[in-house]
């Protein structure tokens, strides 16, 4: 009874080719076939039994496709943003504010591709503050998942209903009614993006590393 090994090239990564080995017993001849090397990441090992491995010429992490994440990461707070901020908007230009519904109207198709730009920018922002300062506890991750949407948010909400025509009292109401409800809605915003990542199949923003799920 001899040892035969097969391999088959299964993919070319950044850090060597990889092969598809199988290691089974059998009577046929060991010796290569002639005019063919021998493959050169063959490694015989626990004689006489059956296995199925990967074997690359040279040592690495395995290789993992980080753009199918990324895209889902983009469209996951892209999402989260446009759906959670053009309703929590609109009702603040029209109820607090006193926008007209042409000028809120306005004002959301300004802010829609703004959100666009913005929303991952944001999860990548929040991401970060949650990771360096909140702590465990519900009010420390309320308190700075409303000082993350206020710090980022207000500055740009504010420049959407200047440039939708909003002056003087208007655009200081519409400041002040930003600082609070972003402040007000942090949370549960952060919590909405946690959902809708979870949809995506990816974790919550803010985990600390080596946290469960980071």
């Amino acid at each position: 009874m001899a040892i035969r090994a097969s391999a088959k090239r299964s993919w070319a990564g950044p850090r060597g080719t990889c092969w598809k080995i199988r290691i089974c017993r059998s009577s046929w001849p060991t010796e290569p076939r002639p005019g063919r090397n021998p493959t050169p990441a063959l490694a015989l090992q626990a004689a006489g039994a059956t296995v199925l491995s990967l074997a690359c010429d040279q040592e690495g992490p395995a290789v993992t496709n980080t753009n199918s994440s990324t895209t889902r990461e983009f469209i996951a707070d892209t999402l989260a943003l446009v759906l959670f901020f053009t309703l929590a908007g609109a009702l603040n230009e029209r109820f607090i504010v006193g926008m007209s519904w042409e000028e809120v109207l306005r004002a959301r198709l300004i802010g829609a591709p703004l959100m666009v730009l913005t929303a991952r920018p944001y999860g990548i922002w929040r991401s970060w503050l949650m990771a360096r300062f909140a702590g465990d506890g519900r009010v420390s991750q309320g308190l700075w998942d409303s000082l993350a949407l206020l710090l980022f948010q207000v500055p740009i909400y504010v420049s959407i209903i200047w440039t939708s025509g909003a002056r003087g009292g208007e655009l200081l109401l519409g400041a002040l009614g930003a600082v609070a409800y972003m402040f007000l809605l942090g949370r549960p915003y952060g919590m909405f993006l946690d959902w809708v990542r979870a949809l995506f199949s990816l974790p919550p923003g803010g985990q600390k590393p080596m946290s469960p799920g980071g």
